[in-house]
């Protein structure tokens, strides 16, 4: 933008986001432009004129986004006055919004905050003190953005949703924090928050034995299946599973139930709810079931804090379940479910961005890199399947880029499954932010069979505790 417009965007009476969302969709158009512009002059210019624009942008907007007033003469003198080009001169305007009143907006927001192309996110405020880490987000992300600022000028066409409305609670299940290990500057005053990662169960109610394939293809629609759920009633599903989930305890503060453990999404909630007497884990992923409405089918998955539903989540990618027929002729069924729009919503703290993959979306490099380009540092994955595909390299890919823990929880035996997969079922998988690591496979053999398995990602994988099943 040239000067008079960045002074009427400023001045304008539209909602911080609206700003911001202008402000980047022209960094976007003009992104090489802005790369070669910041590599030519790195002057003391950009930054007086970010540290003024953080100044006053907290002047300009309410804490809520809304208008509070203008910019001083003294602002829109240094925008005119700008030697530095007019894209330079844009994106530095957007970076001191985001130092100023975004960090603010974003830093109260106690609701669902909606991110689209052009906009701004900032990136969780989460620092492992104790583990040897990946690098941050911030210092491999391809952004437009300064590192130091922490936030992301949104340019993927998916939509973000950021729940605010748990911050804190969520922050205290997801984000453990080190006493003792912040850093401290000379006056006392913390500079660096440090935490450590939450323990996580997989929750494994049934096998492939218990599983009804029986309406595995649709009449109809040959070669789509839907309805894959436990061969058991309702009733006794969904008390099966919240029996495995009770005896899973309070050995970890999240349980993850694998795909398809229900009847229906909701198959848990009442239950969860109503027995508070026994231990159950603080935050559940409750599986996921197909469900029909009004002949629009899904397969949704509910997330429930502290016995409450918090989010509902629809799978994005059909799971394509491929084997051959009697005559050894290569065959593959398709589940039968309609792609939801390409909107990812996330369950946000000041250092938690919490996303739920339901299995084969693990597979969908579009929905992997929006996860990643937001910054999702703890993903859990309800899964069905017989082979992990390429689910355990998109948990790398989260851990290596946002310091991301990455749980699998599988429903061992998959009836699909053949040769050594069918003999040794994959129960979980799991990769963390460790440097130098890779996703590990979570197997159990023999009697009695196990009810749970925990993972303790501040444990060497090598060593003993960082996987433990409980039976």
């Amino acid at each position: 933008m040239e000067a008079n417009e960045l002074i009427a965007v400023l001045e304008g009476e539209g909602h911080l986001d609206s700003v911001v969302t202008a402000l980047g969709n022209d960094c976007l158009a003009r992104r090489q432009e802005v790369e070669n512009d910041r590599d030519a002059d790195p002057s003391d210019r950009l930054h007086k004129l970010r540290q003024l624009v953080a100044e006053e942008s907290e002047q300009i907007w309410n804490s809520d986004g809304t208008r509070r007033g203008g910019p001083s003469a003294e602002l829109r003198k240094q925008v005119s006055g700008a030697s530095i080009t007019p894209a330079l001169t844009t994106i530095t305007i957007l970076e001191g919004i985001c130092a100023g009143a975004a960090r603010i907006y974003f830093a109260r927001a106690s609701g669902m905050v909606t991110v689209k192309r052009g906009s701004v996110l900032p990136l969780p405020e989460r620092w492992l003190a104790k583990i040897r880490t990946t690098p941050k987000l911030t210092t491999m992300h391809p952004n437009l953005l300064g590192e130091w600022c922490n936030f992301v000028l949104w340019e993927s066409e998916w939509v973000v949703e950021l729940d605010y409305t748990f911050r804190d609670r969520l922050d205290l299940v997801c984000a453990v924090r080190l006493t003792g290990e912040d850093v401290v500057d000379a006056s006392g005053v913390i500079r660096r928050l440090a935490y450590g990662l939450p323990k996580i169960a997989t929750v494994h109610p049934f096998d492939g034995d218990d599983m009804d394939m029986t309406k595995l293809v649709h009449a109809g629609r040959p070669k789509r299946f839907f309805g894959v759920r436990a061969k058991y009633s309702s009733a006794e599903t969904h008390q099966k599973a919240f029996d495995a989930l009770a005896k899973a305890g309070g050995h970890a503060p999240i349980a993850v139930l694998p795909e398809f453990t229900l009847h229906s999404p909701d198959g848990l909630d009442a239950l969860i709810a109503s027995n508070t007497t026994l231990p159950l884990a603080e935050l559940v992923v409750a599986g996921s079931a197909h469900v029909d409405v009004g002949g629009v089918r899904a397969n949704t998955s509910h997330v429930l804090l502290d016995r409450h539903p918090i989010l509902s989540i629809s799978k994005y990618q059909p799971f394509v379940m491929r084997g051959k027929d009697d005559q050894k002729t290569p065959v593959s069924f398709t589940e039968d479910i309609r792609r939801p729009p390409r909107v990812l919503r996330l369950a946000a703290g000041t250092a938690t961005r919490l996303a739920i993959a339901i299995c084969s979306d693990l597979n969908s490099l579009d929905l992997v890199q929006a996860m990643t380009c937001a910054g999702v540092n703890l993903l859990l994955s309800p899964s069905w399947t017989p082979r992990i595909g390429g689910s355990d390299k998109a948990l790398e890919m989260l851990a290596g880029y946002c310091q991301c823990i990455g749980v699998i929880a599988n429903a061992p035996g998959h009836p699909a499954a053949v040769g050594a997969e069918k003999t040794r079922p994959l129960w979980a998988c799991s990769a963390g932010p460790l440097e130098e690591d890779h996703a590990h496979f979570h197997r159990h053999c023999g009697a009695p069979r196990p009810v749970a398995g925990v993972l303790d990602p501040n444990l060497p994988p090598t060593g003993p505790g960082y996987w433990t099943w409980v039976v």
